[in-house]
């Protein structure tokens, strides 16, 4: 399985949904219950999101295309998350 996931689009895609939905990072951050720090990462390249993030923060901005930006089987994601469930 060949990897769809792209961390620069992903972050533009995130920004893109944020200012079409009005929201500053804190309030897309309390939407999808994650922290501001993480939208900021995620939109400077810094942070990939995991397949679940995205959903998330896809559903809070009301943007599905956010969800389709990070894949299941990409070892950056699959990374991140083994990190966030050993923490």
């Amino acid at each position: 399985m060949t990897c769809r996931h792209r961390p620069l689009e992903l972050r533009h895609l995130v920004a893109l949904a944020r200012f079409r939905a009005g929201m500053s990072q804190e309030m897309l951050a309390k939407r999808a219950g994650v922290s501001q720090s993480l939208i900021a990462r995620i939109e400077s390249g810094e942070r990939a999101a995991t397949p679940e993030i995205a959903a998330r923060l896809a559903r809070a901005a009301r943007a599905p295309e956010i969800a389709g930006a990070a894949c299941a089987g990409c070892p950056v994601s699959g990374y991140l998350a083994r990190r966030a469930k050993a923490a």
